[in-house]
């Protein structure tokens, strides 16, 4: 079976950004609060009337979050019949990652202390070839191996992946990432080169114009010269248990994106498949957030609701 992946040149991620940051700033249903920090979870046990057993009383029901205003230094409370956790996984607990800074991990720690369960969270993938130069957080695509990228150890110029797998520079990326790491901790320069400068240097540049400017401002003419490189954090493949509509285990949080652990995909989460689990999530929880909401009245209802959604 064929499958296609769009992109857009090297740069898809921040095209897609732009899209959905000027869907969302135009949406007359959405208020933006840029600078406000989620803290703590509310999360009240529901209300139940006295035919109901303890149990039943003790059914935790988010109801929003405690939040800091960066902009007014203050702390406030925002109530909601319902949360969508999309904070983004945990890289920035590692000295070199991908993440946005404020990619810490909170959205799971606030999760389980509302009593959700986390899963696989030891399985944080790296990726083979973030820039290795100062404290950068750049990735150079896994397309320039795609297109012939060679890796090569520093000291030895030996192109070491042909004896590590016969797929060389074409093996999954945490066999890729393993042996670039095992190379850096005997040479002890912190770094391995990526060369793909054996192309033809246009080619190189209308395919990678991106990855071709921002090294050229760092000094790195990736036409003629090696790139150095060493494996980045780069993706949670663990998270707050969900099932594929994104409930939790609290009633009326939701997770999605890189918070989550859906099941819906393995240890090696690719561009292609997280994004499409990100979208596939995202539209089930839209749909079934108004089921949802119908369902509160009753805390039996909410129980048979959960157990079912």
């Amino acid at each position: 079976m064929a499958v296609d992946v769009c992109s857009c040149d090297d740069a898809t991620g921040r095209h897609v950004m732009d899209a959905l940051t000027t869907k969302a700033q135009t949406a007359i249903n959405i208020t933006i609060l840029p600078y406000h920090e989620a803290l703590e979870l509310l999360t009240p046990p529901m209300i139940s009337s006295s035919s109901f057993s303890m149990n039943d009383s003790e059914i935790k029901h988010c109801r929003g979050a405690l939040v800091f205003d960066h902009i007014n230094e203050r702390q406030l409370t925002i109530y909601s019949s319902a949360v969508v956790l999309a904070s983004g996984g945990l890289g920035q607990l590692f000295k070199r990652a991908s993440a946005p800074n404020v990619c810490v991990g909170d959205g799971v720690m606030m999760a389980w202390q509302a009593g959700c369960r986390l899963a696989n969270l030891e399985f944080v993938q790296f990726h083979p070839t973030g820039l290795a130069l100062d404290d950068s957080s750049f990735l150079i695509s896994e397309a320039l191996r795609g297109e012939g990228g060679r890796l090569y150890c520093p000291q030895t110029g030996v192109r070491f992946m042909l004896d590590v797998d016969e797929r060389a520079e074409l093996a999954p990326r945490d066999i890729v990432a393993r042996a670039i790491a095992n190379q850096i901790s005997s040479n002890g320069l912190g770094y391995v080169h990526l060369d793909i400068s054996h192309l033809p240097a246009a080619f190189i540049q209308a395919h990678f114009p991106q990855i071709y400017q921002t090294l050229l401002a760092l000094g790195i003419d990736m036409t003629t010269d090696p790139i150095p490189v060493a494996p980045t954090a780069h993706y949670s493949c663990g998270g707050v248990v969900t099932c594929a509509n994104g409930l939790t285990d609290v009633a009326g949080l939701y997770a999605a994106g890189e918070v989550a652990y859906t099941g819906l995909h393995g240890a090696n989460r690719l561009a292609s498949n997280s994004l499409l689990e990100c979208v596939v999530v995202g539209r089930n929880i839209a749909a079934n957030l108004p089921r949802y909401l119908k369902k509160i009245g009753t805390l039996k209802e909410l129980r048979g609701f959960r157990e079912n959604g």
